[in-house]
């Protein structure tokens, strides 16, 4: 495999890795979270992973730019923005609301 194409199991690998991570980061285990999100490459055929890796990392910028794309690709759904664990400090913000906003009325 390239470096930017993932297989399936690469994907449920990096999903396990995301969840684990908002496990940590629930407890108070910050390190332990850094350390599976560094883990996960970023990668073009990821975009709804990165934005939850974005989000994890509190890079916003990072995380809106990826969610636009996962919306757009339709590899994510505004419903699983709205309840993935990974979004939850976001889901209040302006721009994350207008993103699920836009996906709302495209389809």
């Amino acid at each position: 495999n390239s470096p930017n194409h993932a297989t399936h199991s690469d994907d449920v690998f990096f999903d396990i890795l995301v969840y684990r991570a908002i496990a940590y980061k629930r407890l108070g285990r910050e390190e332990e979270m850094k350390a599976d999100i560094e883990k996960i490459p970023i990668s073009r055929d990821h975009p709804r992973i990165n934005a939850g890796v974005s989000a994890l990392k509190k890079e916003k910028s990072a995380m809106l730019d990826w969610l636009k794309k996962a919306l757009e690709t339709r590899s994510l759904s505004y419903e699983e923005i709205e309840v993935f664990p990974v979004f939850e400090d976001y889901r209040n913000d302006p721009e994350v609301q207008s993103l699920i906003k836009n996906a709302i009325s495209r389809n």
